[in-house]
């Protein structure tokens, strides 16, 4: 599955209400093209207030699609007037030019039971992403060949079964001609409570501290969110 993945920052002097709502809205927008285009599943994500430090983004929204031929359907409607009207709301909800889009290839490394029940279920959960860059040296390629290998790892060592939440997903940045991604792994790891989201990114801050991980990413960050699945129009 391809995962289209937006990053968002809040457009200017909105507040979280507000932000959300518009956010919502474009993905409703985004949700109404037509069959061949319309993504398979949609959601908008926003950030959990006093969870992680120092957040980069104030949201996320999510597309899937089966394929590159249809990722690229989607892309060609974003151009047509009803696409357009759906950028115009995106437009209102984020600050565009710091909202980058990253395309990636979804792996559920762990835990695809419990996103099956998940999507059945459509309700809001709470999720912890980890945004990084590739250490120095490594191609993207190379890159992702290593945190494949160290999933459900620090360097070595394994995570403590605490710290590993409810499903983990890697999203690898897919190699499309003509694009640059901002960002080389994006992952997503689910949890039921506050609390267990707060203990994974404790560890982790304090791990990534006095472990080795420089071969592997040059830097990292947090972001807690509260996700929930936009319905499809026409489903």
């Amino acid at each position: 599955m391809i995962k289209r993945i937006r990053l968002a920052t809040s457009g200017s002097g909105l507040g979280r209400e507000e932000f959300s709502r518009l956010l919502r809205a474009a993905a409703e927008a985004a949700a109404s093209a037509p069959e061949p285009a319309r993504p398979v599943r949609l959601t908008v994500s926003t950030a959990v207030p006093g969870v992680a430090a120092d957040q980069e983004y104030d949201g996320v929204a999510l597309e899937w699609f089966t394929g590159e031929e249809h990722l690229l359907r989607f892309e060609a409607w974003l151009g047509t007037a009803d696409g357009q009207a759906a950028q115009r709301l995106l437009g209102e909800a984020v600050e565009l030019a710091a909202s980058p889009v990253v395309v990636t290839d979804e792996r559920v490394v762990r835990g695809a039971d419990w996103l099956e029940h998940r999507w059945r279920d459509a309700g809001p959960k709470l999720k912890q992403l980890a945004i990084a860059t590739r250490a120095d040296g490594l191609t993207l390629p190379q890159f992702l060949n290593r945190w494949r290998s160290r999933a459900g790892k620090i360097g070595a060592a394994p995570i403590p079964e605490a710290f590993r939440g409810l499903a983990y997903v890697q999203n690898h940045p897919r190699a499309m001609a003509g694009r640059d991604w901002a960002y080389d792994a994006i992952n997503e790891v689910y949890f039921d409570d506050v609390e267990s989201l707060l203990a994974r990114i404790a560890y982790f801050n304090q791990e990534l501290t006095e472990s080795a991980e420089s071969d592997l990413i040059s830097a990292n960050w947090f972001l807690a969110v509260r996700e929930q699945p936009t319905e499809l129009h026409g489903k």
